[in-house]
């Protein structure tokens, strides 16, 4: 980021089971709950039912699975009922959100190729449309449950900071912040609005800018805490390199901002700085 030459006007800144065919008897699904098995013999199908029969041999959802020994092992649908969501690995956890595989993989497999392409779960959850469906295997409504999954993060985030006061919660602030900026790609600047308990009132994405700077009016700023009646603000923009270290720019940019924020009461507490990678206070850097 960089700054304009007045301050004041704008600063630069799964498997589902495969079938298991043994004298002509087909071992089915069991049900996700019960754990029960149906056992069926060959018959005339439904074109749904030899689709949905196509979809068990390919193991195409996160059902259970035959063992070596022949003993049938619960996959990470099941599991995740009998045993919590901590039992499962992250790719596992992605296969329950999935659903169903695609014609050519179960879901584990997708899961863990879909990971392994975005950089784990925090390059998951900053993933724009676009790189979703890029993947080969993950449709339009795949990428949408995935969208309002990690939308409903960012939401329980919110509400931890809605919650509580910010500022003695710093880790639920920088959790928050790479929720809602790190899937960006281009430069985000944002502001949360807090009221005199440091309880938040918006957050608002105010300036958006290029891979390497976002333009930042402090004005708009100013506005905005008057509008909201905040008494304090956090700042906070994202880094697409993906190095959320803070530069010298950054520092510089923060003090300016706070100078001014005096002028109308309102402190500055924080200023964030986050990546797809993780976070950086600078009021825990001594920064600001």
């Amino acid at each position: 980021m960089r700054f304009c030459s007045n301050p004041v006007d704008a600063v630069v800144v799964m498997l589902e089971p495969k079938s298991v065919t043994r004298s002509n008897r087909t071992l089915a699904q069991p049900s996700p709950l019960s754990g029960g098995i149906r056992h069926g013999s060959e018959s005339p199908q439904s074109p749904s039912e030899g689709q949905d029969k196509q979809d068990s041999v390919q193991g195409s959802s996160p059902g259970w699975v035959l063992g070596s020994n022949g003993s049938v092992k619960h996959g990470p649908r099941e599991r995740i009922v009998a045993q919590g969501p901590d039992a499962l690995t992250d790719a596992e956890l992605l296969a329950v959100c999935l659903g169903s595989g695609s014609k050519r993989l179960p879901a584990l497999q997708l899961a863990q190729g879909l990971l392994a392409q975005l950089g784990g779960i925090a390059g998951l959850f900053g993933a724009a449309p676009e790189a979703l469906l890029a993947v080969p295997g993950l449709g339009p409504a795949k990428a949408a449950a995935l969208l309002g999954a990690c939308a409903l993060g960012e939401r329980v985030a919110r509400a931890e900071l809605g919650a509580g006061e910010a500022l003695a919660n710093s880790a639920a602030v920088l959790r928050y912040v790479q929720l809602a900026l790190a899937r960006y790609e281009q430069e985000v600047f944002a502001c949360l609005f807090l009221d005199t308990r440091h309880r938040l009132l918006r957050c608002d994405k105010l300036f958006f800018g290029s891979v390497d700077r976002a333009n930042v009016y402090p004005r708009e700023i100013l506005k905005r805490a008057l509008k909201y009646n905040a008494a304090a603000v956090i700042l906070a923009h994202n880094h697409p390199s993906g190095v959320a270290e803070p530069s010298s720019s950054d520092v510089r940019i923060t003090l300016t901002i706070k100078e001014l924020m005096t002028h109308l009461d309102v402190r500055v507490l924080d200023h964030v700085v986050v990546a797809a990678g993780g976070g950086v206070s600078m009021a825990q850097r001594g920064l600001i």
